[in-house]
């Protein structure tokens, strides 16, 4: 019985230090443990999101630069992050998405597919509807 309560209280040590380390995390470093599990490169995560891997690598790597919210989805959409991994990334750039929007009901929308259509897909929907695509850079 011992044993149980011993890898009890050790998994919530691991599990409380790894919400620890997450609420820490800034973008580029949410952003870089990310693709580092997903095994996205710069130039994977290029292709897959229709951002260039110039602005990829500032994504990830300069904590001054700051990519449009479109750019966000895209990167949300091209890594095929659950929706929760979506909304932390989201809430560590300098956006928001809002209930009163129409656009972010549309990305809300968009990031609870979790990767089940690609940026491409999601663009010729959007371009339909009259909204902005997703990703750029280009």
């Amino acid at each position: 019985m011992s044993d149980a309560k011993d890898l009890m209280k050790q998994l919530t040590q691991v599990s409380n230090k790894a919400r620890l380390t997450r609420r820490k995390e800034d973008f580029c470093e949410m952003m870089e443990r990310y693709m580092k599990a997903r095994k996205h490169s710069s130039r994977t995560l290029a292709q897959v999101s229709g951002i260039s891997d110039r602005t990829i690598r500032r994504m990830k790597g300069d904590d001054t630069y700051e990519p449009t919210r479109e750019m966000i989805i895209a990167v949300c959409v091209g890594m095929k992050l659950t929706l929760d991994e979506s909304l932390d990334l989201i809430e560590k750039s300098q956006f928001r998405l809002r209930a009163d929007s129409p656009i972010d009901a549309i990305y809300l929308e968009i990031l609870e597919n979790e990767g089940e259509y690609s940026v491409e897909e999601w663009n010729v929907a959007l371009n339909l509807m009259g909204a902005k695509p997703i990703g750029g850079g280009r």
